[in-house]
């Protein structure tokens, strides 16, 4: 099998790429990125770079995105334009221009190419956007982010009502990669943890969010690719967590961790996710457990 995976470059894309090219089933990765982060992600010693093509151009790149699908199997769209913790709305059109047309261009494409299989990395963050709110026990601001990833799933039903496309949408990111993140909360607490023995928790840290690990975005990735789990929409979440709570997990493995708290009167956005994979494919790693794997993976235990 040939696959492509767009945003390969990033901090998902590039554990994609490192996984897939050393699965035997997998002949070829076409890493698809435009390297505006840099191309560190793809120069991991751990990438089979026998299997990997690399290829430098925009998802808004119609001639080049149409060029570099020439012969794929199946489509990771992981590319987009990425939002911090309670991201503000003032990238508005950059989040609507690359989310979202970057989507609708491939989309098109893939609707010509009409053997091609598409999985799309949304956000448990566009659940709020939809008429029908399901799995989420309250209602939120919509973003600007999330209202870009929304719109661009509304061009991915069309592929879903065909069979040809599923829709993973995944909480904050927790896990090893050879593009880390530190952006999202969970790593950016376990980073500044090992760096400075010291993490700021911004607010009273008590609002619940979902999480999801990266072992859980490939195995769900496998699922779809070896046509257990079904085309369709699903929430992809481990579960739900506070920032207190995996605080107290990491001080388990660094006791003398000091937690400062900012405005801690502060009580940010919440919101509760539950996983709708079927009972067969979810996994559902636990925060205690998906923390202690990342800390191993930097030799804290």
């Amino acid at each position: 099998m040939k696959i492509l995976i767009t945003g390969a470059a990033g901090y998902i894309g590039s554990e994609l790429c490192r996984y897939y090219t050393n699965q035997l089933s997998i002949s070829t990765v076409i890493a698809y990125d435009n390297f505006s982060k840099g191309a560190n992600g793809l120069l991991d010693a751990g990438i089979n770079r026998k299997k990997l093509q690399t290829f430098k151009a925009d998802i808004l790149d119609n001639f080049k995105l149409r060029k570099a699908l020439s012969g794929i199997d199946l489509v990771i769209h992981a590319a987009g334009v990425g939002s911090t913790y309670n991201t503000a709305d003032k990238d508005i059109h950059h989040y609507e221009q690359v989310n979202h047309w970057g989507t609708a261009e491939l989309v098109g494409i893939l609707e010509e190419k009409k053997i091609i299989r598409l999985i799309y990395l949304s956000t448990t963050d566009v659940i709020g956007y939809t008429t029908q709110a399901d799995n989420i026990s309250q209602s939120q601001h919509i973003s600007a982010f999330a209202s870009s990833l929304g719109r661009a799933e509304e061009e991915i039903e069309r592929l879903i009502a065909r069979k040809r496309a599923t829709i993973l949408r995944i909480g904050e990111v927790v896990g090893k990669s050879p593009n880390q993140d530190t952006e999202s909360p969970l790593n950016n607490m376990v980073a500044d943890a090992i760096l400075l023995n010291r993490v700021q928790i911004i607010g009273n840290g008590n609002n619940q969010f979902p999480y999801t690990h990266m072992g859980s975005i490939i195995g769900a990735c496998d699922a779809i690719i070896s046509e257990k789990l079904d085309c369709g929409t699903y929430n992809l979440v481990d579960g739900n967590t506070m920032l207190r709570e995996a605080a107290d997990i990491i001080m388990e493995s660094i006791p003398e961790l000091e937690v400062v708290f900012v405005a801690h009167h502060f009580q940010p956005a919440a919101s509760e996710v539950s996983n709708s994979l079927p009972e067969s494919i979810k996994k559902e790693i636990p925060l205690q457990e998906s923390l202690m794997m990342f800390l191993e993976s930097f030799q804290v235990k």
